[in-house]
């Protein structure tokens, strides 16, 4: 009788089991960070927001404003420019790299994911992609961005885009 085993069923050798322990252990501590987070989120004071999110691993430029409410996953794999601004209640996923550039205006309730479960593998395993902001690009409400691309003000344009879409922008004559 096997003591361990795996989600599927399958009996597990205490070689195998422990790294999932470890992982599941890892992930208790990771959820625990997520909520003193989101806790640190509805603070009023953007100073103490900002430091709480500096301290987390968040690498963020000056100028930049994130406002409360805003959520995060794994927070040490983003990076925000110079002078941009997160909405509140706007939602950003760090298990692969998000790079947002400089003066780029995230609305508020955008959520930009770069991690998905694969639906053709049989565990569901994460596909993760980097998902990379340019400067100067705003990111219109209701709109949700999953999985990797990248996102930048079309060339000849003085004017922010309207809105990106997964691997390109949206300008006046490409909505």
């Amino acid at each position: 009788m096997a003591i361990f085993r795996d989600r599927m069923g399958k009996p597990l050798t205490l070689g195998q089991a422990f790294p999932k322990m470890a992982n599941r252990i890892y992930n208790w501590w990771l959820d625990f960070e997520l909520m003193l987070l989101r806790w640190a989120g509805h603070v009023p004071f953007h100073s103490f927001r900002k430091l709480s999110y500096t301290l987390a691993g968040m690498r963020i430029g000056s100028g930049s404003t994130l406002h409360m409410w805003a959520s995060f996953f794994n927070p040490g794999k983003i990076t925000i420019g110079e002078g941009t601004i997160v909405g509140d209640h706007a939602f950003l996923d760090g298990r692969a790299e998000l790079k947002i550039g400089s003066h780029v205006d995230i609305a508020s309730s955008v959520m930009i994911y770069n991690s998905e479960h694969d639906l053709a593998n049989e565990d569901f395993g994460a596909i993760e992609e980097p998902v990379e902001i340019g400067d100067y690009v705003f990111i219109a409400r209701g709109k949700d961005w999953k999985g990797g691309g990248r996102c930048r003000r079309r060339r000849g344009h003085q004017r922010r885009s309207r809105f990106c879409h997964r691997g390109g922008s949206a300008g006046p004559n490409n909505r």
